[in-house]
């Protein structure tokens, strides 16, 4: 007779995703986790075997949880314009909102983690895609200059994105 779900994994992703809002990714240890989440440690190598493979399906959930949304702003009723704007709004607000976990994912890539590589390789062109078939709506519904579609999305990033890294960097300096 298997035991009733106690959705242990789930405590665990939630509690790892408060500690690293509140102290970054090198915060995870394994004990800090399972004791955030109010289960025993072993149930932590029991569900995610080890660290590594817990931040894969950590930093997977919190970019599926962002795509779905973002791709659902995008297909919303009204202009393209308007639906641009929603995903960029949605995009900033998430940077915002897990830039202790940003950050870190980024340094583990530029550092050589191959596996976190492959993992934005592999999805963040996903949402790049909904950017520039919306940009190249905007362009052709006459909302943005006829300007080559690829040469907008650094702009419109960069708007975006800017804001939070400095926000970011005076974080730590402070």
């Amino acid at each position: 007779m298997s035991r009733p779900s106690k959705n242990v994994d789930k405590k665990l992703i939630q509690a790892g995703k408060e500690l690293v809002t509140e102290s970054g990714l090198a915060s995870l240890k394994v004990r800090k986790i399972a004791a955030r989440a109010g289960v025993n440690p072993g149930m932590f190598n029991y569900h995610f075997g080890t660290r590594e493979k817990y931040i894969e399906r950590l930093i997977s959930e919190v970019y599926e949880e962002f795509f779905s949304n973002f791709k659902m702003e995008s297909e919303t009723s009204g202009n393209s314009l308007d639906r641009l704007r929603k995903i960029m709004l949605n995009a900033a607000f998430f940077i915002r909102d897990n830039r202790t976990l940003i950050e870190p994912f980024i340094e583990e890539i530029m550092t050589g983690n191959k596996k976190l590589f492959d993992f934005a390789r592999k999805n963040m062109t996903k949402h790049v895609n909904v950017i520039l078939a919306l940009l190249s709506e905007c362009r052709k519904d006459g909302y943005i200059v006829k300007a080559p579609v690829l040469a907008s999305l650094p702009i419109i990033i960069g708007a975006v994105a800017l804001p939070n890294i400095i926000v970011r960097i005076l974080e730590k300096k402070l």
